[in-house]
C-alpha cells in the first residue's frame, strides 16, 4: 500500500517520462504495509477493531458459514478459508522504472519524492477522516490515541456534486 499522491506522482510522471526506454512502471511501497500496521492505525484513531489470529477467524467464520449463508463473505468462503494470508503475499516488484521516472519529474518540479514510499500512520488517519467527513464510515466510538485529523472539505459542494459517501450520493 502507497499514499495517494504517491501512486498519483509515478503515473503522472510516467505519462511525461515513460517514452524514455521505461515500458512498464511498478507502483510499490517499500517497505511493505502490512494488515497488522493498517488495523493498529484503525485502533489508533478510535475505530473498534479487535485483532485476531488469523487460524482463530478462520474457525469462527467455518462455524458461522455452516450455521448460515446470511455473512457477508459467504460467497467468498472458497476464497477466504483457503490459506488467505499465504495467497495474498504479493510479489516484490521490480521499482527501478518508478524511481527513473520520479528521478526525471525531481529535474522538471524540483520535487523529490524518491524517499517517500510507504503508507504511514498519518496517512491513513488523513483517509480515514477523509471517509467519516464524507459519511462512508462512522466516527470512532472509542477513546483515540491520536485525533483524526480536519478534513478541509466544502460538504455542501461535494453534495450539490454527488460526490463521496455510499453510492457516491453523499
Amino acid at each position: 500500500m502507497v499514499p495517494v499522491d504517491y501512486a498519483a506522482r509515478i503515473i503522472t510522471a510516467s505519462a511525461f517520462h515513460a517514452g524514455q526506454g521505461i515500458p512498464v512502471v511498478h507502483v510499490t511501497g517499500r517497505p511493505c504495509s502490512t494488515f497488522d500496521q493498517v488495523f493498529s492505525a484503525l485502533n489508533e484513531f478510535g475505530f473498534d477493531i479487535d485483532m485476531t489470529d488469523y487460524t482463530a477467524w478462520c474457525g469462527v467464520l467455518r462455524r458461522d458459514f455452516a450455521q448460515s449463508s446470511t455473512n457477508a463473505l459467504y460467497p467468498l468462503q472458497h476464497f477466504v478459508l483457503d490459506d488467505l494470508q499465504h495467497r495474498l503475499q504479493a510479489p516484490i516488484l521490480d521499482n527501478r522504472n518508478a524511481e527513473a521516472v520520479l528521478l526525471a519529474d525531481r529535474d522538471w518540479t524540483g520535487e523529490d519524492l524518491t524517499a517517500r514510499k510507504s503508507i504511514t500512520t498519518e496517512d491513513i488517519g488523513k483517509y480515514l477522516a477523509y471517509l467519516v467527513c464524507i459519511g462512508f464510515l462512522d466516527a470512532p466510538t472509542q477513546p483515540a490515541a491520536t485525533a483524526l485529523p480536519s478534513v478541509p472539505l466544502d460538504l455542501v459542494a461535494l453534495k450539490s456534486k454527488h460526490v463521496g459517501g455510499r453510492g457516491g450520493h453523499g
